[in-house]
């Protein structure tokens, strides 16, 4: 599943099966990313890496220190 975000008048995709992926690899939990990214709960991670909920720009150099990669890996 994709995600896309506006950018400059580009729509860029979110690689939403990576971060899924590199979560895991990384052996984080969702309570983990919630925290990291300022939610009170897993479920409410849960909806952005499902792709019910899009991911802001400025989640995405948290999500990047997170997996260890870069802002652009987590574009497709």
């Amino acid at each position: 599943m994709k995600e896309q975000m506006k950018g400059g008048g580009d729509k860029m995709n979110i690689n939403l099966p990576y971060i899924k992926m590199m979560r895991e690899k990384k052996g984080l939990s969702m309570q983990y990313m919630a925290e990291l990214l300022g939610f009170k709960s897993a479920p409410a991670y849960f909806h952005y890496e499902k792709g019910e909920r899009k991911f802001r720009a400025d989640m995405l150099p948290v999500l990047a220190r997170a997996f260890d990669c870069k802002i652009e890996d987590l574009y497709c």
